[in-house]
């Protein structure tokens, strides 16, 4: 189907006019024929016009378009024949070379079919029905025509080279290997002979294989794959001249090609020529041998292990030693290892007439590692070592012996006046500022040190918010003991600022945990209490005061400022807390529980944090009757829940944070909402609180202003 060239829509091929746009598609496709094409269809048509009932004046017309490949244009004008005489045989036949020419391989088939009813004695038909079957997957049928046509022209080139991809589809290597040698002879050609020669491997018959390689050689010179096949071949045949020949025009191409010298050094070390052979393959750059498959690597050790046995043949002992080593590296051949082993065999044999047993122990043991044959040799070697070790050992046993009871006496004597103490830290060891033993500096790490009998002083000095630690211990003769070094914090407003996190049982199925920030400033502390249990949503946010009162700290909370949805029920707390390894812990209750639930907190944040939002979540309260959760990706990727103190009234707010004249000003659009029957976006001023845990300022939706309150919950 083709398109109109003005509005695209699709035309049929004897359309005169666009039923869309009215293009006249015979003016436009004139416009794109050759002048002379023009002319030469002007004529035709003006034939037609005079005669139109005459099928011939149809056929010529769509020759001449299928003469300069206008197979749409020749259909049109073949079927017009068709319709005027329905057994007009020269329209079915030239609508079906058509038909396979633009690969509608069944109507071509059709068509075929078509002339054979009308005139079975066609010219041409029976090949142009199978070239047609050919293409349409019916192999046995069309192989069957095939054969009949090779009896009428044994010489059809088409035919030959047809049957010959037939054959190979269902692996008839004996009946291609026919149409390829009949063509061979008709055409001679590069991939005829390359096909020959792989039938010809296929089958073992390398000879055959070879023959036909060299006739393509003879085509072209310089083709890499052909020469390395040609070169293997011939060198598997024991042909050396030939190999080298091959293999040689091949290497002048492509200098680097390892297989081929690979082969070109165990033909030069067939013909006794070692000095040729290495200069082949010491050709080789480091960078090429450094990506070998295994294939590869197994027949360069061949061609190495060649050149040591015929080395090894001339006398050449050392030349061979270094090839068979090489070749080894490569890959261990069973006959390279054994003529290696006997190379280093020879050379123990020597080290140990000399009596260099030291020397023949170490050889012995390479060559056993090759051929078990020199075990023996090996095992004797060590016996007679170890033997005259024992003798030497007697005749300086005395002075060693005196020397080694000195050493002993002297380990027992320090053994019963000294004991070792174990040094290990709890806590808070990057807050030790000194630590001493007796006096003497140690590092602050876990450590081993040897003291005498008695007691010594353990002395940790500490940083500014800690407690130094002073201990003794008691160390026995021949004893071990332990001591651990712990530090205490001591209690300042500097040390608290900051945010600790905590959690305690709220429950019996339940855990509170709570983050609170303590302000160095003044005395006031805020807490954002998240409940989780039963329901992942309850929320508290209070704040109040703390006091240190003899080394301990207690905390003192007002009534809830924002609730979230069973945190109703949570009553303010009165906390009495030590420090006790860096943690702050003690117990907690109210005004009618007793001290009794347990309660621990560790500082996540001090006051180098200060004043960052990025990335940041907090906790906080707006217009003191909302509840609200902020997390702040990045100024430009701010998200804000807003919720009611039952979680039923919902409503979240995407938007972004700007400075100006050192205030934060928060804009937001709501993205989701529930319970809320409409919910105006916050806009939001706001500013850091002294301590920098806390954002404070006013909030108003367009309808009401109040005040905003959240404190930091993450590091």
């Amino acid at each position: 189907m083709n398109n109109c060239p003005q509005c695209n829509s699709p035309i049929r091929p004897d359309q005169k006019f666009c039923t869309k746009c009215g293009t006249n598609l015979t003016e436009t496709q004139k416009s794109k024929i050759a002048p002379e094409l023009e002319a030469a269809i002007d004529i035709h048509e003006k034939k037609i016009a005079q005669d139109s009932l005459n099928p011939k004046l149809y056929i010529d017309l769509g020759d001449l378009y299928q003469a300069h490949h206008r197979f749409e244009d020749a259909l049109v004008q073949y079927q017009k024949a068709v319709n005027i005489e329905a057994t007009n045989i020269d329209g079915h036949f030239r609508s079906a070379d058509v038909y396979r020419a633009l690969g509608k391989f069944d109507r071509a088939q059709s068509c075929y079919e078509k002339v054979l009813t009308l005139d079975p004695a066609t010219k041409g038909i029976q090949k142009g029905l199978f070239l047609c079957l050919k293409e349409t997957g019916k192999t046995s049928e069309t192989i069957a025509l095939g054969k009949e046509l090779l009896t009428v022209n044994p010489k059809d080139v088409n035919i030959l080279k047809a049957m010959k991809d037939l054959y190979l589809k269902i692996s008839n290597d004996v009946e291609a290997q026919k149409m390829l040698e009949a063509l061979a002879t008709l055409a001679p050609d590069k991939e005829l002979y390359r096909e020959l020669a792989k039938i010809s491997e296929k089958k073992g018959d390398k000879g055959q294989a070879l023959s036909y390689y060299t006739k393509l050689i003879d085509l072209d010179s310089k083709d890499q794959e052909v020469l390395l096949l040609a070169g293997i071949l011939s060198a598997e045949k024991g042909d050396t001249e030939n190999t080298l020949c091959f293999l040689g025009k091949l290497l002048k191409e492509a200098p680097q090609n390892v297989v081929a010298r690979a082969y070109s050094a165990l033909s030069y070390s067939a013909k006794g020529d070692i000095v040729n052979a290495v200069e082949t393959l010491a050709a080789l750059s480091p960078k090429t041998l450094l990506s070998l498959n295994p294939e590869t690597k197994q027949l360069l050790a061949k061609a190495y292990g060649a050149m040591g046995q015929k080395a090894f043949e001339r006398g050449d002992a050392v030349k061979a030693k270094d090839y068979l080593k090489t070749s080894l590296k490569y890959f261990e051949i069973p006959d390279v290892a054994q003529t290696f082993a006997g190379i280093i065999g020879k050379e123990a044999d020597e080290a140990f007439t000399g009596k260099q047993y030291y020397a023949a122990c170490n050889l012995y043991e390479k060559a056993a590692a090759l051929n078990e044959a020199y075990k023996p040799k090996l095992v004797d070697t060590k016996r007679i070592i170890e033997r005259k070790a024992r003798n030497k050992a007697i005749g300086i046993g005395s002075p060693i012996l005196i020397t080694v009871f000195c050493i002993i006496g002297f380990f027992a004597w320090r053994h019963f006046t000294t004991g070792v103490l174990n040094i290990s830290f709890n806590n808070a060891i990057s807050e030790i500022k000194a630590f001493e033993v007796d006096g003497k500096t140690y590092k602050a790490e876990t450590q081993t040190i040897r003291l005498p009998k008695g007691e010594h002083k353990i002395f940790a000095k500490a940083k500014e918010g800690y407690k130094d630690s002073v201990s003794t211990v008691l160390i026995g003769g021949g004893t071990k003991s332990q001591i651990l070094v712990s530090l205490d914090g001591a209690l300042t407003r500097s040390f608290l600022a900051g945010v600790w996190k905590g959690s305690w049982p709220c429950s019996k199925e339940q855990i509170c945990d709570a983050y609170i920030i303590f302000d160095d400033q003044s005395d006031t502390v805020s807490e954002a209490v998240l409940w989780y249990g039963s329901n992942p949503n309850n929320i508290v946010l209070q704040r109040g005061s703390y006091r240190i009162s003899g080394g301990k700290l207690v905390l003192k909370h007002e009534q809830a400022t924002a609730v979230l949805g069973n945190a109703n029920n949570y009553n303010p707390d009165i906390r009495e807390l030590l420090l006790k390894n860096g943690d702050l812990v003690g117990l907690t209750g109210d005004s009618k529980k007793p001290l009794v639930t347990p309660f621990s907190a560790r500082k996540m944040l001090s006051g180098s944090s200060k004043h960052q939002l990025t990335p940041s979540s907090w906790v906080g309260e707006i217009y003191n009757r909302h509840l609200i959760k902020l997390n702040i990706k990045s100024l430009d990727d701010v998200t804000m829940e807003v919720m009611d103190n039952s979680g039923a009234q919902r409503a979240e707010l995407k938007g972004s944070i700007n400075k100006t004249n050192n205030q934060y000003y928060f804009k937001g659009k709501v993205t989701q909402m529930s319970g809320f029957s409409s919910y105006n976006p916050d806009d939001i001023t706001f500013n850091f609180s002294p301590d920098g845990f806390r954002i404070m300022g006013q909030a108003a939706d367009g309808s009401k202003t109040g005040s905003f309150l959240a404190v930091r919950i993450t590091p």
